[in-house]
């Protein structure tokens, strides 16, 4: 009776503990259910715009190398048709920016690429925080480093507003904003539009730094959606 006893406390024991560890078929599994997207999360999706972007520029020789597959593959999602030739992308980054990605012309005219944030607020004073993830500094780093020449554009008291980049058979021009928000500085700056095109004009200087004159008026012309 004592074996009888003890065989039967140990098969008990075994069955308890693996109940334990595998609950019964059909049971309910209690998964947290996934975060809401915050905020926070936003400055990722222009970071991958601007990146992306520059990225672009660095890896051709002429804008006519974008097609569709290379924006679905900067996006990981299909382009949509805007009309008259166009191909792109338009959206929201967070509450208070919008953005628009658009390539547009044919090899046979020149190729180019397009990509500007909107300040979407009724004041038109968002913070940048959600755009300059990577800020001019950063992506003029990369794209001189990569070959391309630089002219900086300079508007009212000296402060530069605009940025011109260069090398054989293509040109970037890179409008910027000064950065707002409790998080930044305010001698850093961010990329508001950066467009790409192909350029017919030889490039004779190297890589550097070249000083630019602004014209008489400077302004951002939204794309047409």
């Amino acid at each position: 009776m004592n074996l009888l006893a003890a065989v039967f406390v140990t098969l008990t024991s075994a069955c308890s503990h693996y109940a334990q560890g595998h609950p019964a078929a059909g049971a309910d599994k209690m998964t947290p259910a996934p975060a809401a997207p915050s905020k926070a999360m936003a400055p990722l999706h222009a970071l991958q715009l601007t990146r992306q972007a520059v990225h672009i520029a660095v890896g051709i020789s002429s804008p006519n190398e974008i097609d569709r597959e290379t924006l679905a593959s900067m996006l990981g999602s299909p382009a949509e048709d805007l009309g008259d030739g166009r191909v792109g992308y338009g959206g929201r980054i967070d509450p208070d920016w919008t953005f628009t990605l658009e390539l547009s012309g044919t090899a046979a005219t020149g190729k180019r690429l397009d990509l500007d944030f909107f300040d979407s607020t009724p004041s038109g004073t968002a913070s940048t925080e959600a755009i300059c993830a990577m800020d001019f500094d950063q992506a003029s780093s990369e794209l001189v480093r990569s070959g391309f020449s630089k002219a900086t554009v300079h508007g009212e008291h000296g402060r530069p507003v605009s940025e011109a980049f260069a090398r054989p058979g293509m040109e970037i021009s890179v409008d910027t904003i000064r950065a707002s928000g409790a998080q930044h500085t305010s001698d850093k700056r961010c990329i508001r539009g950066l467009t790409i095109k192909a350029s017919t004009t030889p490039t004779a200087q190297g890589p550097g730094i070249a000083v630019a004159k602004a014209p008489d008026s400077l302004s951002t012309t939204p794309l047409d959606a």
